[in-house]
């Protein structure tokens, strides 16, 4: 990541930058809204403290531990159980569609980072062969000279 237009807000977190997300993938994570995860740090004293923020001061990049803010959704989701409410309780099959729906939208992110980091994979193997290959062409060529220049020194002998 580049120094510049970043900000490391919790310096602990520092070179463990794959157990930070930002905010919208945090969102899609817990599966709400970003408009919800941005109300619950504007109103919650108790949402995830941010540990980076990278990008022009105009447009931002805010990043928060992941662990903490599954465990803030998920708080978040019992707080929101009124239990002495005289509402109808919820058919078990509209819970079950819900959570259904709720997994496969997860999983159809996760699956598309799956293909991008399969693509970024695969240009990363490709420049890998072909740097390769020209290391083994350079030794060749270095080998050759080398040679030469003893076969030069002998014949002067």
């Amino acid at each position: 990541m580049s120094s510049v237009g970043v900000a490391w807000l919790r310096a602990e977190y520092q070179g463990r930058e794959a157990e930070l997300v930002t905010l919208s993938e945090g969102a899609d994570l817990v599966g709400v809204s970003r408009s919800t995860v941005s109300m619950w740090a504007a109103r919650h004293q108790d949402f995830p403290k941010l540990a980076l923020v990278t990008g022009s001061p105009r447009k931002r990049t805010k990043y928060v531990v992941r662990e903490e803010l599954v465990a803030f959704a998920q708080a978040q989701q019992r707080r929101g159980v009124d239990r002495s409410a005289k509402r109808p309780a919820r058919p078990g099959a509209e819970i079950a569609a819900d959570q259904v729906q709720r997994c496969e939208a997860v999983l159809a992110e996760l699956i598309r980072r799956e293909e991008k980091q399969r693509a970024a994979l695969g240009r990363t193997l490709a420049a890998r062969a072909r740097t390769e290959e020209r290391l083994t062409a350079a030794r060749t060529r270095l080998k050759a000279e080398i040679a030469a220049a003893r076969a030069a020194e002998e014949s002067q002998a």
